[in-house]
């Protein structure tokens, strides 16, 4: 983008930056789950996952703005991650008779632990190149890396529980939570000392949920749920900023029609989160438990079969977000710009069930974003409201053979679907394309 926000007018085959740049990722997932139904209709379930991820970065980037002529720098960077993840899972879930009603417990034990080897990266001479008259195949530069510096450990025990409450013919009632005890900390690769460390204790994150069948086609509900996440910033000491909190409450209705077949939903919501890790007034390099942020809006869709052949979906979302708390220059601003405030999506298919056209089926659709943004400061890069438009025709052959195509953004749009800053990260979103696809089942 230019330096005051205006995002540069190239093709969408332009790259701000050489060919030679790569990212790998090498990933190992290991599982194992094992399951035992019980005689009265309940379930204990045990669940162990292992995932060792290994990435390395290596790319020549935009880091300025773009000067009237075409002109920006360019700036190298390497980077290697290796983290490892593993989780292990318990519970048990069975029907409870109480009171002349049939009720469903669940009852679970688990244990979360992440490793993350962090500070192997480095960075190599910064050079200039021009928007309007890209040179991709300049050479990589030597960059030589220093090797990890630090390693993120971080642990978590829990308890947890649900008791799905069957109070009246029309009233349920959901209620549960999770009791847990997480720790994180960092040492130094050199040393083998602790250089920071969060132990939070024991923390109970509830939820709670009710649903009332209004009719036989409408239930209404609400529901109650906190957050806690122990955040990895750290302050102007060098110790890891204390746990993020949140809490999110909704509220909707939910409705079936034509014997199950359509589906209507409506919801409002509120997120609130706080101790947010923001930048420190006094030490800017470091970090502060200060921040608090809320999301609210509502959305609304339609789903489902309104006659035989013909599915259809309509649903629009709202969305606003704002700081609460924070730093003097993004109090009240918005939190999350890059969030469209309004977006629309419809869709619809027709299988025709007889005569000459049977087995074939057609189908179209829109979806619409407002404008977003990004913002830094009093500058605002903004990527203008969009709509896209798709299209497909199918033939089923027989009940295994079918073959369809599918034409994504059918006008060619040429919109932006990301934006970030006048240095890079500033992303055009996909031209038209084309699938054809044929499925065989056996």
């Amino acid at each position: 983008a230019y330096a005051d926000g205006r995002l540069v007018d190239v093709p969408r085959s332009t790259f701000a930056g050489i060919a030679a740049n790569r990212q790998d990722l090498d990933s190992a997932d290991t599982f194992a789950e094992l399951e035992h139904r019980l005689g009265n209709g309940g379930l204990v379930k045990f669940a162990a996952r292992d995932v060792h991820r290994e990435s390395l970065y290596r790319s020549v980037r935009a880091n300025s703005a773009v000067a009237a002529n075409g002109n920006y720098q360019l700036q190298s960077v390497d980077f290697q991650q290796d983290v490892q993840d593993r989780n292990y899972d318990l519970y048990v879930t069975s029907p409870l008779a109480l009171l002349g009603r049939t009720h469903r417990v669940l009852l679970g034990v688990s244990h979360t632990e992440s490793e993350s080897l962090d500070g192997n990266f480095a960075y190599g001479d910064n050079r200039m190149a021009n928007i309007f008259n890209p040179q991709y195949d300049q050479p990589y530069p030597a960059i030589t890396l220093p090797g990890y510096t630090s390693a993120t450990r971080r642990t978590e025990n829990a308890l947890y529980g649900q008791a799905q409450i069957s109070a009246s013919d029309r009233w349920k009632l959901l209620a549960g939570g999770r009791l847990s005890w997480a720790q994180a900390e960092t040492r130094s690769m050199a040393t083998g000392q602790t250089t920071a460390k969060a132990d939070p204790g024991r923390q109970f994150i509830p939820s709670v949920a009710a649903i009332y069948e209004l009719n036989e086609h409408l239930s209404a509900y609400t529901s109650y749920a906190e957050t806690f996440v122990v955040q990895s910033s750290l302050d102007r000491t060098g110790q890891l900023i204390k746990p993020r909190t949140g809490s999110q409450i909704e509220a909707g209705v939910k409705g079936e029609f034509l014997n199950k077949r359509l589906q209507t939903h409506f919801a409002v919501f509120r997120i609130q989160d706080k101790d947010r890790a923001v930048a420190d007034p006094v030490v800017t390099t470091a970090s502060i438990a200060g921040g608090k942020v809320r999301a609210q809006g509502f959305e609304t869709e339609v789903s489902g079969q309104v006659a035989p052949g013909w599915d259809v979906l309509a649903g629009y979302a709202f969305t606003a977000t704002k700081y609460l708390q924070a730093p003097v220059a993004q109090q009240g601003q918005v939190f999350s710009p890059v969030t469209p405030r309004h977006s629309v999506n419809l869709s619809t298919r027709y299988a025709f069930k007889g005569g000459a056209l049977q087995g074939w089926s057609v189908g179209g659709g829109a979806n619409w974003r407002s404008e977003f943004f990004a913002q830094s400061g009093t500058l605002r890069i903004t990527s203008g409201d969009y709509a896209l438009f798709n299209a497909q025709v199918a033939y089923q052959f027989n009940d295994r053979l079918s073959m369809g195509v599918n034409v994504d953004n059918l006008l060619d749009k040429t919109y932006y679907e990301k934006v970030s800053g006048v240095g890079r990260q500033n992303f055009y979103g996909e031209p038209r394309r084309v699938t054809v696809a044929l499925k065989v089942r056996y």
